[in-house]
This record gives structure tokens, sequence and C-alpha cells, in this order.
């Protein structure tokens, strides 16, 4: 009976190893979706603290993953306060919507830059909102050439 005992946990150990390796595989081609998406990606939890700033979020915004992971956004991204014109994004995220739409945001030099912005809550298996994602693409480009061509037309308005 000690001998049956024995091998019965060698072959769960066997497939609960194979379990592991496989979704270890999974995570870590996640992990580098994240890692090469062309877009700026980052992660923070329900307490408002960065968990994942990608690559693209670093060339974007200027600040490193050193400068961000496990603080809160007010400490770094807006110095001290959430900024008004943020807070129907994070009341819509905390309601647990998804937010969508164009932000003006600072670069750590302290230059601006748009981006269109999705923002949206990621939930835990009993539907509790755990975080949120939030995926910008830099649109400074097409918004100072929409600017210019707004301005070009009220000037040639009669």
């Amino acid at each position: 009976m000690h001998l049956r005992s024995i091998i019965r946990c060698l072959f769960t150990l066997k497939h609960t190893t194979q379990k592991l390796k496989e979704t270890t595989r999974e995570l870590n081609k996640f992990r580098l979706v994240f890692d090469q998406a062309p877009a700026a990606v980052y992660i923070i939890n329900k307490n408002m603290r960065f968990e994942y700033i990608n690559p693209s979020f670093t060339q974007q915004s200027g600040y490193t993953k050193d400068d961000l992971l496990h603080k809160h956004v007010n400490e770094t991204i807006y110095k001290g306060k959430i900024p008004e014109s943020r807070l129907h994004v994070v009341e819509a995220l905390q309601r647990g919507d998804t937010w969508q739409g164009e932000l003006l945001s600072t670069h750590k030099t302290g230059s601006t830059y748009w981006a269109s912005t999705i923002a949206s809550p990621y939930k835990n298996e009993r539907n509790e909102v755990e975080g949120f994602i939030v995926i910008q693409q830099d649109i400074t480009g097409h918004k100072r050439m929409q600017i210019a061509l707004d301005e070009s037309e009220n000037f040639t308005a009669p």
C-alpha cells in the first residue's frame, strides 16, 4: 500500500510539473506580447500602484520601471494629485467601465504629448476589479496637424 501511495504521488507530481511548465510558457508568451507591443501598455492595481509598464510606455513617457513600479500614480505621474482632467477617467474605471479618448499627457521631462487611450478594468473570478490596463498610442503628430488645419481654416474664414 505504501508503494502505491508513492507511485500515485509521483504521477501527481509529474502531472503538476507539466501543467506548471505549460502555464509558465503561456505567461512568458503574454509577457513577450506586452513587452513587444508597439503601443504603450501599463497595468495598475486597484490601489492605483503601477504593476507593469512596457518598453513602449517608457519610450513614450520617459518614465522607467524604476521610476514607477509599485508606486502610486499620484506620487509619480501626477506629482501629488490626480488632475481634474483625469477624474472622469478614474471614476469610469472605479465603476468598472472602460474609458476611451484622447489625453494630453506629460513626459518625464515636462514636455507634453497627446495619447489615444483605452483604459479598462480587469476583474477576478468573483467579478471584482483587481486593477486596470491602459493602452496608449502617441498621436501628437496627428493632433499638431489637426490644430494647424483648424487654425488655417479659422485664419482663412471670412
